[in-house]
């Protein structure tokens, strides 16, 4: 009988809680990279840091949002705020990405490629991430 670790049990919950976690984790890192980057660039704008260090947020905003969204998705969180938003809850992620464009008012028809849906979604996160960078740099 194993126990600890090495229980069957241990790999069950933790493989369950990363099939819930990467969905979330691989949605939000979309919309962290746009955001991190209109953040980063109104800042690169405004002379506040330089390129390098402008950089080295910007990838440190997208593992921060990968590693948030991991963690909010497997514990059960996500699941929870998104269903009271309205959307639907997936195992592939670019139907997620598709319901939380939905759920924010961007409407697109399912002939659109998921491409587009994390184009649109990136786009959404730059602008936020510039309103950001304008009001709190």
């Amino acid at each position: 009988m194993s126990v600890g670790i090495f229980s069957e049990e241990f790999f069950e919950t933790f493989y369950a809680l990363h099939e819930a976690g990467l969905p979330f984790a691989k949605a939000f890192v979309v919309y962290g990279t746009g955001f991190s980057f209109g953040k980063n660039f109104i800042k690169l704008f405004r002379g506040r840091v330089r390129f390098g260090v402008a950089i080295s947020d910007f990838f440190r905003d997208v593992i921060v949002a990968f590693i948030g969204g991991y963690f909010i998705g497997g514990f059960g969180v996500g699941v929870k705020i998104f269903s009271a938003l309205g959307g639907t809850v997936s195992n592939d992620w670019t139907t997620m990405l598709f319901n939380v464009l939905n759920t924010l008012g961007v409407d697109l028809p399912s002939v659109v490629s998921t491409t587009m849906a994390i184009i649109v979604s990136a786009i959404i996160g730059a602008f936020m991430g510039m309103i950001f960078g304008f009001l709190f740099s």
